[in-house]
């Protein structure tokens, strides 16, 4: 007989029962609840007092398999509720992918046409002075529309085996989801990753087919509020190649920087209009700060300076909430306005810093790391290197950690550790190579990185296969590279203190 939820929690602890012992009058206890008693027992259900006998109550069996198939039902409640939700997710997918390749020409129609909709928004502010303006936007349009469709026909082959491929990864997936319905949790984990792989290579197949759907060009139309203001215009109409970004054609701004001297000079992206640069200058050996700058569309907006700084390494990194900043000793927390909310000082050594959006790592040493909770620094615990019983198993010395929604990856000197943030298992090790910094992982898995000499970005999948680069042309060397999880790319001339933003209208 089934028993009601209610019936399987111990009246003394309120909770499910936990090795329930009978009573001779037949009711149940938790064993924990029972540990207190010595010799006899004032039975709160029979009112009688009971001889505790020397091995103790005997274990109520039948309450117990009662509890375990509680469990079990719960469980299997929620791997069904996972499992229809994963369905959804691919039902989604498959419903957005198949309207892009099956109908590339509508997909290129509508796309053109939602941007000729936008001018049209606009040209009503200002329709008699500038009819000319838009017509010639429009004409721009319409023939990047027309250039496209002709390269459906001249392409179609290549075309329809790149839809092939998506259509048959995406039935991978599928096959994957309903496979996980029926695994153990290790495997049921197992398969979850396999088909979160699947999907990488899914994103990466389909800006691969929407290249070259286009002939590898892409259109932005660009428009400011400034020009309703200043300008009698609707905008511009930029047309560029997809895996080739050109300096000119990225919209740039100056930063008004102070002319000092600047060393360890780092830069962090807040948000799309919010940079925070950090530096150190000195008179002195005796005589060093620490600076750290906060800009807002180009102009500095607050600053922090920490005087005495010894010209040590520090290390700075932010999510979305919060700036995290590691100065010798010392670790502090601001928001994301530069505001100090707490510092806390550190016993252990530490090289680098990263952060996700529920804990900070810190690398102290290639053989361990440490974590501390973000809402106030407390020290959490340390995880040895190559240490199978840690929370996160990592095999090998790590150089830099990396996050996305839902795994850590550690990035060790020529490969990628993949590893579940919730509970710390390992999933996999992939070749990732040596001469290329990641600077963003997407929620899709999608793993973007820009090489050494910053001359390309490239876009890996979860196996660790490139499946398309951009080559980087009119750059310095010493640049900082930041990709949005929309592919908006920003590049920052450390040398020249220009700001470039490439939008790509997705």
């Amino acid at each position: 007989m089934m028993l009601s939820e209610d019936s399987l929690l111990c009246v003394r602890c309120n909770k499910k029962f936990n090795d329930p012992r009978m009573l001779p009058c037949g009711e149940s206890l938790c064993s924990s609840c029972l540990l207190d008693l010595k010799e006899m027992y004032d039975c709160p259900f029979c009112k009688e007092i009971h001889t505790i006998p020397k091995n103790g109550f005997p274990l109520n069996k039948s309450l117990l398999k009662a509890v375990k198939s509680s469990y079990e039902s719960q469980n299997v409640k929620l791997k069904f509720s996972d499992f229809k939700y994963h369905l959804s997710m691919i039902d989604d997918l498959f419903a957005l992918m198949k309207k892009v390749i099956d109908t590339p020409d509508l997909t290129i129609t509508d796309y053109c046409s939602a941007i000729v909709g936008d001018i049209d928004l606009i040209f009503e502010i200002k329709y008699k002075e500038i009819s000319l303006i838009r017509e010639g936007l429009i004409n721009k349009v319409k023939d990047y529309e027309a250039q496209c469709l002709k390269n459906l026909v001249k392409n179609k082959l290549e075309i329809e085996e790149n839809r092939n491929k998506i259509f048959n990864l995406i039935e991978e997936m599928r096959k994957t989801g309903e496979i996980m319905l029926t695994v153990n949790e290790d495997d049921y984990l197992a398969e979850f990753f396999n088909c979160e792989i699947i999907e990488s290579k899914v994103r990466i197949e389909r800006e691969k087919f929407i290249m070259k759907i286009t002939d590898d060009k892409y259109l932005k139309h660009f428009f400011e509020n400034d020009y309703l203001r200043t300008n009698l215009t609707l905008g511009e109409i930029i047309i560029s190649d997809y895996s080739l970004l050109k300096s000119e054609n990225f919209k740039q701004k100056t930063f008004l920087v102070d002319d000092v001297v600047k060393a360890n000079f780092k830069i962090l992206k807040l948000d799309s209009d919010t940079f925070l640069l950090s530096y150190s200058t000195s008179d002195s050996y005796y005589n060093q700060s620490l600076s750290l700058d906060l800009f807002f569309n180009g102009e500095k907006v607050k600053e922090s300076v920490f005087e005495n700084y010894h010209g040590y390494s520090y290390k700075i990194r932010n999510n979305k909430d919060n700036i995290f900043l590691k100065v010798e000793t010392k670790l502090f927390k601001y928001d994301m306005s530069l505001n100090l909310i707490l510092s806390k000082s550190i016993q252990e050594s530490i090289t680098d810093i990263s952060v996700s959006d529920t804990r900070l790592i810190a690398l102290n040493s290639p053989d361990y790391f440490t974590l501390y909770d973000l809402s106030d620094l407390k020290f959490l615990f340390k995880i040895q290197i190559q240490n199978s019983d840690a929370f996160f198993n990592v095999p090998n010395a790590v150089k830099q950690v990396h996050f996305n929604e839902r795994y850590c990856f550690f990035q060790h000197l020529d490969s990628l550790s993949i590893i579940m943030s919730n509970n710390g298992k390992f999933l996999k090790t992939i070749h990732f190579p040596e001469n290329y910094d990641i600077i963003h992982i997407s929620d899709y898995c999608v793993i973007t990185g820009v090489n050494k000499e910053k001359t390309k970005i490239s876009y890996f999948d979860l196996e660790g296969n490139v499946g398309f680069e951009k080559v980087l042309k009119g750059f310095s060397k010493n640049i900082e590279v930041f990709v949005e999880e929309n592919d908006d790319i920003t590049i920052f001339d450390k040398d020249t203190f220009i700001i470039y933003n490439h939008i790509t209208n997705k």
